[in-house]
């Protein structure tokens, strides 16, 4: 028996021996969870369409007939902590997409983001007017009527006029990590938008739809702070948005027989404008009933101060002086909510709820007089109303 025993242990020494022998420095490991290196893939491919389509080609950019190519990829690189990714759709139609980010994990992260949406709604849309900027005109010897009917130069001076925009988008954003439970951000995006949009106007007893063109942009930006330890996070951020188009105002020709001096409408687009904000947000977890604290404040306020346009345009008609050049709006917003979850009971769960949300619009008042359709004053002078509430809501379930 003590015989067996002895050759039992030698015959498990022996492969330890062996491994101990074994040279694993040429070693791979195929299955690690962190790759060190660069990979990527290609897909590169071609599209044709037969025929003009707005409808197919709309959030594709398929919307011509022709031939169009698909370029697609993606890849990664990783080397000693540090790390990139990107990824990139559709790049030769104009719905292409390109999103790179990187940065060392628990340190420090960056991120930029290039995107293309075109926006198909009709492309079989025929109008009379001719676009020179921010005014429509009509044909030269176009001859008005009351109706459509008498406009006999109606059908010589239709053109195509397809009512498409293309929207352009670009981020980049980052954030760092000075300590575990301390990240700051901060995140910028532009929207730009440009093409033909439908609009539509009144001269007293007729109505026209205008191909108003669209060129703005928006500006957005996010700055702020987040701390996160053990049961408490909190957030502090600043968010701004400014929005400004270069289309300040729209004027037409009127193509109807219309009153003396109306022989031109304009109408204002939406203006420059502004809003900025600060939130406060967080929770908290607490052991006792399983209890969820979560709150959020935020502070805001909202301007505008563009030009007025002026009453009309029809030198006939001599209404009074606007009473300021510009509205100078300002609203303030204050928002406010409160939320605690617990469960007393392993069966029973409460929920209390409560949200204030406030609306103060401090926009001057002022005495306006109307002018109808650029056709006749009203005579009744009116003041403009600057809307505001208070609402609060309290909500308990259980």
């Amino acid at each position: 028996m003590r015989t067996l025993k002895r050759s039992v242990a030698l015959a498990l020494a022996a492969p330890a021996a062996a491994w101990a022998q074994v040279d694993t420095t040429d070693w791979a490991c195929e299955y690690c969870p962190f790759e060190e290196g660069y990979r990527a893939d290609y897909e590169a491919g071609g599209t044709y369409v037969n025929e003009d389509a707005g409808r197919f080609g709309n959030g594709t950019g398929l919307d011509e007939k022709g031939g169009y190519i698909n370029l697609d990829g993606e890849g990664s690189y990783a080397k000693d902590g540090k790390q990139m990714r990107w990824y990139a759709d559709d790049l030769g139609l104009r719905s292409r997409l390109l999103h790179i980010e990187g940065g060392q994990q628990g340190t420090f992260g960056l991120n930029l983001a290039y995107s293309e949406l075109p926006y198909r709604l009709f492309d079989t849309s025929s109008t009379i007017f001719a676009a020179s900027g921010d005014e429509l005109s009509v044909p030269a010897g176009w001859v008005r009527a009351p109706t459509t009917a008498g406009m006999t130069a109606l059908s010589s001076s239709l053109v195509g006029r397809p009512i498409e925009t293309d929207r352009q988008t670009l981020e980049v954003g980052g954030h760092y990590m000075p300590s575990v439970a301390v990240s700051l951000f901060a995140d910028y995006r532009r929207r730009q938008r440009d093409g033909v949009a439908i609009d539509s106007a009144s001269t007293f007893t007729q109505g026209i739809f205008l191909p108003r063109p669209i060129d703005d942009y928006t500006d957005e930006m996010n700055l702020g702070a987040r701390y996160a330890s053990g049961a408490l996070n909190v957030q502090l951020e600043w968010y701004a948005s400014f929005y400004r188009n270069d289309v300040s105002s729209l004027t037409w020709d009127n193509p109807f027989t219309g009153f003396p001096g109306a022989d031109q409408g304009r109408t204002a687009v939406a203006p420059d404008n502004d809003f900025t904000q600060v939130s406060l947000s967080g929770g908290y977890f607490a052991e006792p009933f399983d209890t969820n604290i979560v709150f959020s404040v935020a502070m805001g306020q909202g301007e505008q101060t563009a030009s007025l346009l002026p009453y009309t345009i029809n030198p006939l008609l001599s209404p009074p002086s606007l009473p300021v050049a510009a509205l100078d709006g300002k609203v303030d917003t204050s928002n406010y909510a409160f939320t605690v979850t617990s469960r007393p009971f392993d069966k029973t769960r409460v929920k209390l709820s409560y949200r204030y949300d406030e609306r103060d619009n401090k926009t001057p008042v002022s005495m306006w007089e109307r002018v109808i359709t650029d056709a006749v004053t009203s005579g009744q002078p009116e003041a403009n109303v600057p809307y505001s509430f208070e609402r609060s809501r309290l909500n308990l379930s259980a």
